[in-house]
């Protein structure tokens, strides 16, 4: 990466002045250094060129390497503002880039914002928000989902995201409830997002069951005892029609009140997965009578009632 001249093009997210423009000619992008928010893309290396050739078949090998993101971001639906010599954003070339570029590029350069907002409430790292950005924008360039509202866009975009990895996964519900968006657009935005993205579906169960355990503070090896408990009951379908995050609550009350020393009450189990005591203390009757021989084999289920 190299520094580039930065008096032709300021951030807009960061807005700062002097702006810490990099120029990436490996994937040929303009990114800003500051918040990694990437300003253009197809940019012209003009260094010079050094190029190897096979002894053998004389064959050039590709001078470009792959993309960094897995969802293949569109930068230049990002804005961009021109400014002038002396460092200050020409009001009127500032006119024309917004009748140029259009109303798109405004929406895009919010989301973004929001995203950012929503991620720093939940505690979500800077590289799954990245992640959630580059969802949106590929949901935006797709136009399946135009007309539907921005918030649940960018909800379901950082839903999506969330579960690229274990530890960042949050619940549909916790999603809902931070952002206040409709359940029904939160619904109908992730369907058609999953399949912009090329996704099935997003890893339920496990990736929940990392964070509820972690946060109970339960040691590793109930946690892993809890994931096969709870990838078992629902790969053979033991208990149909319940909720996937009531199931992984029964499934870590069973295999820690089994533990003796690990046990958790229903109160502590609910508070951290979201769910009511009521639906917990229901899925776990409903395990002990579907899947009785599945939970002897997998741990002992609780001796004393549950109440």
């Amino acid at each position: 990466m190299a520094n580039v001249a930065s008096n032709r093009v300021i951030c807009p997210d960061c807005r700062k002045t002097p702006p810490n423009i990099v120029e990436d000619f490996v994937n040929g992008d303009r990114i800003c250094g500051d918040c990694g928010i990437v300003l253009g893309d197809r940019i012209i290396d003009t260094r010079s060129e050094w190029r190897t050739f096979d002894t053998e078949s004389s064959s050039n090998p590709s001078r470009v390497g792959e993309a960094t993101n897995i969802f293949d971001a569109d930068p230049a639906a990002m804005n961009t503002l021109i400014a002038g010599k002396d460092g200050y954003v020409s009001s009127e070339l500032g006119r024309v880039h917004v009748r140029v570029t259009g109303r798109g590029s405004s929406q895009m350069v919010e989301a973004v914002r929001d995203i950012t907002a929503l991620a720093e409430r939940i505690n979500i790292p800077k590289r799954i928000a990245d992640d959630a950005k580059n969802i949106y924008r590929r949901a935006e360039m797709s136009k399946a989902l135009k007309g539907r509202p921005r918030d649940a866009i960018v909800a379901a975009s950082l839903y999506i995201a969330c579960h690229q990895e274990k530890e960042t996964a949050r619940t549909f519900k916790e999603i809902h409830h931070m952002t206040h968006v409709k359940k029904k657009d939160l619904t109908q935005c992730y369907q058609e997002i999953k399949k912009i993205v090329g996704i099935t579906s997003v890893s339920e169960n496990a990736s929940y069951i990392h964070r509820f355990c972690s946060n109970l503070r339960l040691p590793q090896h109930i946690t892993k005892r809890v994931l096969d408990l709870c990838r078992r009951v629902t790969d053979d379908e033991i208990v149909q029609g319940k909720n996937p995050i009531s199931i992984a609550g029964a499934c870590i009350y069973l295999t820690a009140a089994a533990s003796q020393q690990h046990r958790r009450e229903y109160k502590e189990i609910a508070a951290v997965t979201g769910m009511t005591e009521p639906t917990i203390r229901s899925t776990c009757k409903a395990l002990l009578e579907s899947g009785r021989e599945l939970l002897l084999e997998q741990t002992n289920p609780p001796q004393r009632p549950l109440d």
